[in-house]
C-alpha cells in the first residue's frame, strides 16, 4: 500500500513555527501518524464546501485535516493548542 504524504498550509505553518522544539515535534508525529492511518476515525467531522475536515486530538492540540485518497495525500489546514 502507498504511504500517504502530508501537506500543510499557511495557517498551520505558522502554528508549528511558533511552537517550541519540543510541541513541533509532537505536531510532526501527530502529522505522520495521520498519515499512517487516515482513514480512523476522527474525534470531530465537519463538512466544507462539500469536503469533510476531521478533527483528531493529540494531547492538548487538535489537528483539522482532510483527505485526498486519489493521490495519497493529507492536507493539514490547522493545529489548534487548547
Amino acid at each position: 500500500m502507498p504511504t500517504y504524504r502530508y501537506f500543510i498550509t499557511q495557517e498551520a505553518f505558522e502554528t508549528f513555527a511558533g511552537a517550541d522544539d519540543v510541541e513541533q515535534l509532537r505536531l510532526q508525529r501527530a502529522f505522520e501518524r495521520i498519515c499512517d492511518y487516515p482513514e480512523n476515525p476522527a474525534n470531530l467531522v465537519s463538512v466544507d464546501r462539500g469536503r469533510e475536515i476531521y478533527g483528531r486530538w493529540f494531547g492538548d492540540w487538535l489537528v483539522l485535516y482532510y483527505i485526498d485518497s486519489p493521490i495519497w495525500t493529507v492536507v493539514i489546514i490547522d493545529c489548534q493548542w487548547t
